[in-house]
């Protein structure tokens, strides 16, 4: 997973890890109010992403950066949770590195079209979904009905002017200023 390094979190835990880029935010339109649809494409895999979030809680833009990892689990040793549970621990976990995290359902898995190379999966979040299709060599180990979890961090380093700008925006906030402040100051160190 291009050298990251993840702590003492099993590897195998990880089953899918690359940055995005947001092409599109509503292509057909905005149905809720607190959630939109994002169209993205992965860098280093090239894979295509349409994924919704809620931007109520975790405003995002077009032209933003961010990791997506899909994880089995949150747990830095990589012990499955009992299934349908998750206990939360007094320790560090997974989530703690990044920003907005799901549980979900792969409910659609598959080819794509008539290539045996072309890959898709779906999953749910609670209604949420996320699509992501490409090289099936990059989702291996992920299967049909598979609980997944899903992270998701901005990668504010490598940002450029228009969307430094549209992140300085979200300070406007009212639920998010204080810690969008705290979280700006401590960008230079977290590299």
């Amino acid at each position: 997973l291009r050298g990251r390094t993840w702590g003492i979190v099993t590897m195998s835990s990880i089953l899918f890890d690359d940055i995005f880029v947001v092409t599109e935010k509503d292509p057909n339109g905005k149905f809720f109010d607190k959630v939109s649809r994002f169209v993205c494409k992965g860098e280093e895999y090239e894979m295509d992403l349409v994924i919704d979030i809620n931007t109520d809680i975790y405003p995002m833009n077009k032209d933003e950066k961010f990791t997506l990892t899909l994880a089995t689990t949150l747990n830095l040793d990589g012990r499955m949770e009992i299934e349908g549970s998750y206990m939360a621990s007094d320790g560090e976990t997974l989530a703690d590195e990044y920003e907005y995290v799901m549980h979900g359902k792969v409910f659609k898995f598959g080819g794509k079209g008539q290539s045996v190379d072309l890959r898709e999966i779906v999953v749910s979040f609670g209604g949420l979904l996320m699509q992501l299709t490409g090289d099936a060599r990059n989702l291996h180990g992920i299967s049909l009905d598979q609980n997944l979890y899903l992270l998701i961090r901005k990668n504010y380093h490598l940002l450029d002017s228009t969307s430094i700008c549209s992140f300085l925006h979200t300070l406007s906030h009212p639920s998010l200023g204080e810690i969008c402040i705290f979280i700006f100051i401590q960008l230079p160190f977290s590299q």
